[in-house]
């Protein structure tokens, strides 16, 4: 487990310096998942990124804990609005996404959001 949990959290807050990547990311949120089970529960943390670099989760891991601990296994669970339906696409398959959900990805109305006269959330 990462030793000093409130300073990592403290520090994804405030947006690391990673020396490796030479750039300061963007602040995110670390807390430590709640009712898991099993080997490594102990070390299943939540990361919620507004924009995510190239092994930008592992760096920001090795930063906080001093190269004591490593990331293990990532899973992406959303990414913008859309949430991973896993029921619906099992690991490894893929699809093309719906004309509605390139929408909200690109920030413009969604065809609901136009019907009420409505932007997407973010959206200018």
């Amino acid at each position: 487990p990462i030793d000093d949990l409130g300073a990592a959290v403290a520090a994804f807050a405030g947006g690391l310096y990673l020396p490796d990547n030479q750039r300061t990311c963007r602040p995110a949120k670390l807390s430590q998942v709640a009712g898991v089970a099993g080997e490594g529960a102990d070390r299943t943390y939540l990361v919620t990124l507004c924009e995510g670099k190239r092994h930008q989760v592992k760096c920001m891991v090795n930063a906080v804990s001093g190269g004591a601990n490593r990331v293990v296994a990532l899973h992406r669970s959303r990414v913008g609005g859309l949430v991973l339906d896993e029921a619906a696409l099992p690991a490894g398959a893929w699809r093309l996404l719906t004309e509605e959900e390139v929408r909200r990805l690109d920030g413009a109305p969604t065809a609901a959001e136009e019907r009420r006269g409505g932007t997407a959330a973010g959206a200018a």
